[in-house]
Order: C-alpha cells, then structure tokens, then sequence
C-alpha cells in the first residue's frame, strides 16, 4: 500500500524547519548576548576597586566613648593631632584613636609618636584589639613615611617590637624586628654608634628570639655594626604647587559656616546633654548638607574647566579627597554623635567614591612627577607616590585588594633605579605571606665598600 503526500504537507516541512532554524539562531544570539554581558561586567568587577576589603580594614569605633565636644572641634577646623593629644593626655582613648584616624593625613611625621603612645596606653587598658591595629599602622609608617629618618623609623619599629612581645603577638614582633635590622644593614647614612645601639636595643627585647637564625644573625651584627652600604636613600615630598584656583568666596564662608556650627554645638555639649543642644546639632547638620552640595557643584564645575592644569586637577582632587574623609568620619560617627543618618547608610557608597578619588590623585601625584628637573628626581617622587598609596591600603583607605599591583609599581619602578645606577637603601614588596599581609622592606642589591 504507497502513501502519497499532499502539496500542502509536502510545504508544511520547509516552513517549519525555517521557523525552527529562525529559534535556535535567536536563541544562540540571545545566549552569545548574556554571555558578553557577564564578561563585561567581570571585566568591570575585576578594574573596579571592590569594597569588602576597605570596609574590613576601616576602624571598629566604639562611638559611645567619643566625647563629642571634643572630636567635633575637628569639623570646626582645629588640629586633628593637637585635639588626638589632648584626649590622650585626659585618658579618652577612643576619641584620641577617633582622631587619629580622621586628621592622619594632615599630621606631621611627629603622627608615628602619637600613634605609639595611643597603643601603648590601649594595652595597658587591656583593650588589644585596638592597640595591635595601632601598632601595625605605626609600623606601616616606619616602612612607608620616606619623611622619617632611618634612625627614626628604627626607633619606631623597636617601639612596635616591645609593644607586640607584651601582647604576645610574637610572630608580628618577629616581623617588625626584621625589619629594624634591614635598615640597619642597608641605611647609609647611620653612624656605627647609632647602627651598634638599635641592634643592642634590639638584641634584648628579642630574647625569646635568640635561638632561633633571625637570633643567630643578629648576634653577627652586634658583634660587627660596620657596615658600609653602597646605597641610596630616597627622599621624596608632598607636591608644592606653583598654581592653586583662587579662593572661590562663597565656598569660604560657606566652610566657615560649618566650622563655626561645629563650634557652637561643641560648646553647647559642655554646658548641657545631647537632648538639650538640638537645635546646635541641627544647624551643623544643615550646614554640612549645604557644604556637600556646593562642593559637588565647585569640583564638578572645575574639573571640566577648559584651563584646567595637572596642578589645578591635583589640587582640585586633593580637596575632594580631604571633604570625603571628613563624610566617611561624619558616616561612620567618628565624632561621637549622630549627624547624618543618610551618610551612614550611604557609607559604602562613600567609601567606593573615596577609593576612586584616591586613584585618580595617585595618577595625578605621578603626573607631577615630570615636573621634577632630572629623570632621578622624577623617579625618587614616583617612588614616593607609590609610598602614599600603599600608606592608604595600610590604613584601609584603599582596597586592599589593589596591594600586589602597588607592589608590580614598586617593582617596575626599582628597576628603573636600578638601571639609572640607583640601588634603593629601603626598597619596597608587597609580602602576601606575611603577618599581617602588606608592605615591607626588602634586601637590597648592593654592593658593601
């Protein structure tokens, strides 16, 4: 028996395979869609500084014990390190550390002595946690800070030392002990009186390490402090611009508003509670709001200026820097009182712009760089970019996520040196393993005379 098809079912066959073509192509578009979708944005979450890691490293504040009347004469415009001293010296340890944190970088390289003296007295209260957060910081500035002598730094560091073996964090000791000898063994410019003492200072805080190599080398450095390394040390310094946009008036007043809200409420909480000096509170609070808006207008109306300069744009973003700070201190109640509920939920947010700000000001610092007179020069100052950025990973300012790319930096650029005859006394590596994780002083390449 034949069966005999039709015209129509004969048709019927293309039709649906066309149809059926058609679906798996617009399905195969639709996938190859998605798929460029998600590479994009892990393209983008790869180069996007991620949060998780700034906000883990961004101080733990026991805001209950800030006295507002005090840390609030910051927001009016005093200085963060003589108002850190102030409650140091009264035993208010918190807002001390409150302090500390918010004006860090506006101190002077005298910051390293006040952060020592705030861990020491956190341990002896028996607050650690606070105090081995101190210590660490203290000793990233003993790394960093190309400000400090290497007799400063080594001071600093046996300070750390001491600090850490009366915790018990020996391993961390071990590690800033270390550290004290490289600078020893490869600082030109130390005395051999000066090289003898901080390694006999050394060799008795570190008994407990005697037995151990880092003992062992350290007992050949006491014995022989004459060391002659053929080196060099690096000196870089904060750029001084030859030009600066002229003071925009309405922002002065609009800052001295501020300052004197700030003031006022400061006052207020000396005479009374928090209840009773509301309406202070909510003048600061209007007056930061203003603040904020007419800051947000001023750099966005500059920044796009057609005469913008390096030296305006690193200026301008310097100022943007300094005014996200005091927001993630305002979010994160570094002065003892709640001001803007906004800012503390929007905290993440600030962190993440905070964190693109302060790129975009590492590359501009690096711009200016050219504007050194001799290719060492320029390369002594990029090394001292590098220096500051690692700084801000150091206290969680910046990803710390971004750490081995500032390390390539390091290393790319001490090559340079290198290839220019320039052996860096103290080179820098960002050292994964260590404890913690962050940067070191590394063994320089030297030849001894």
């Amino acid at each position: 028996m034949r069966t005999e098809s039709s015209p129509s079912s004969q048709g019927a066959t293309p039709r649906s395979r066309f149809w059926l073509q058609s679906l798996l192509l617009l399905g195969f578009v639709i996938c190859l869609a998605i798929g460029l979708v998600a590479l994009g944005s892990l393209w983008w979450l790869y180069r996007a500084p991620v949060l998780s890691p700034v906000n883990a490293m961004l101080p733990t504040l026991h805001t209950e014990q800030i006295v507002p009347q005090l840390a609030l004469m910051q927001l009016a415009g005093d200085s963060s390190e003589a108002l850190a001293y102030q409650a140091l010296n009264a035993g208010q340890l918190e807002t001390s550390r409150a302090l500390v944190w918010i004006g860090i970088d506006q101190m002077s390289s005298a910051r390293i002595a006040l952060m020592l003296k705030l861990a020491q007295q956190f341990a002896i209260a028996d607050q650690a946690q606070s105090a081995q957060v101190l210590y660490q910081q203290a000793r990233a500035f003993a790394i960093l800070d190309m400000s400090l002598t290497p007799l400063e730094r080594s001071q600093a560091l046996l300070r750390c030392v001491t600090g850490l073996l009366e915790m018990d964090e020996s391993t961390a000791a071990l590690d800033a002990a270390q550290q004290t000898v490289l600078i020893v063994q490869q600082a030109p410019d130390l005395l051999p009186a000066q090289r003898s003492q901080i390694l006999r200072d050394l060799q008795k805080i570190t008994l407990a390490f005697r037995d151990t190599e880092f003992g062992k080398t350290l007992n050949e450095l006491v014995r022989n402090p004459y060391i002659s390394p053929a080196t060099t040390l690096l000196s870089g310094q904060w750029p001084v611009l030859a030009e600066e946009p002229p003071v925009d008036a309405n922002m002065a007043t609009i800052i001295s508003e501020r300052q004197q809200a700030a003031r006022r409420l400061a006052e207020r909480l000396l005479q009374v509670g928090q209840t009773d000096a509301e309406p202070e509170r909510q003048l600061l609070v209007r007056a930061l709001l203003i603040e904020d808006q007419q800051r947000t207008a001023y750099f966005t109306q500059n920044s796009i200026a057609q005469s913008l300069t390096v030296s305006v744009q690193f200026w301008l973003l310097e100022q943007q820097r300094d005014w996200l700070l005091m927001k993630l201190a305002v979010a994160q109640r570094a002065y003892g009182i709640t001001l803007i509920p906004e800012w503390e939920a929007a905290q993440a947010a600030i962190v993440q712009e905070l964190a693109t700000v302060t790129r975009n000001l590492h590359q501009a610092l690096l711009a200016l760089t050219q504007t050194q007179p001799t290719p060492d020069e320029q390369l002594v100052q990029r090394f001292y970019a590098h220096g500051w950025l690692a700084q801000q990973v150091e206290l969680g300012l910046y990803p710390a996520q971004n750490s081995p790319e500032i390390g390539d930096q390091f290393r790319v650029l001490q090559a340079e040196l290198s290839a220019q005859g320039i052996t860096p006394a103290l080179p820098i590596a960002y050292v994964a393993d260590a404890v913690p994780p962050g940067f070191r002083i590394v063994a320089a390449i030297a030849r001894s005379n």
